[in-house]
């Protein structure tokens, strides 16, 4: 119980730093838009190998056994997950140097996370 509790005042102490500094959401929306060009980068790229190997001309042609979609997903999470990751470690830095007393920049935020 005791570990929930202090959990429970870490989340309430951080939702205190983001509503006096709305802009630190602006991370998290960063890794956001950052995942879709990346999304469509890295499908495009399946896209054209399964194209190539498999001899497709469309999407609807693709007559690929589920597994090999499986192992091209991976890839797509893959990517998009360490875009997300670094934008909330970025969050997270900075949300511990407010609660420290610090001020804090974006891009000391990202040298953190990086």
């Amino acid at each position: 119980m005791n570990s929930f509790s202090r959990s429970w005042s870490i989340i309430l102490s951080s939702w205190g730093v983001l509503k006096k500094r709305p802009t630190l959401m602006l991370l998290p929306l960063a890794g956001f838009l950052l995942c879709i060009p990346a999304f469509l980068l890295v499908f495009e790229g399946e896209v054209a190998a399964v194209h190539y190997f498999y001899g497709a001309t469309s999407l609807h042609d693709f007559r690929v056994n589920r597994f090999v979609w499986v192992g091209l997903a991976f890839p797509l999470y893959f990517v998009c997950d360490c875009i997300v990751i670094f934008f909330n470690a970025a969050l997270v830095d900075a949300c511990l140097a407010i609660l420290k007393g610090e001020e804090i920049s974006f891009s000391d935020t990202l040298g953190a996370a990086w």
